[in-house]
């Protein structure tokens, strides 16, 4: 379904399926050593209001934003990942800087997660 709209395309996930979706996003990240703890939670949450306080109009392919699935769509990616930032005691007004935010293809922006 990749590169495609797919067969899910304008219909929404029910309370169930979006819980069970985070259960399962959620021992992703334990296995692969990424606990989240709270203090990650606010960290996150700081890094994600100051990024969008930035005029990220101003960013190259800002105009292709779009849904993960959809062609020709880009997302909003940090350079230097937030869980990096976090793990490595940097500032979130750092993180969330216009020098180390960038669009990318969505899949590129996804398969980073996996590495």
């Amino acid at each position: 379904m990749y590169g495609t709209a797919g067969g899910f395309a304008g219909k929404k996930h029910s309370t169930e399926s979006i819980k069970k979706q985070q259960r399962a996003r959620k021992n992703f990240w334990i296995k692969h050593g990424h606990i989240l703890t709270d203090k990650f939670e606010i960290y996150r949450n700081r890094v994600d209001v100051l990024t969008n306080k930035q005029p990220l109009h101003l960013l190259e392919n800002n105009e292709k934003r779009g849904r993960a699935g959809v062609e020709g769509a880009y997302h909003l990616d940090h350079i230097m990942s937030v869980w990096k930032g976090f793990k490595n005691n940097i500032e979130p007004e750092k993180i969330s800087d216009m020098s180390n935010l960038r669009f990318i293809p969505w899949l590129e922006n996804q398969k980073k997660w996996y590495k």
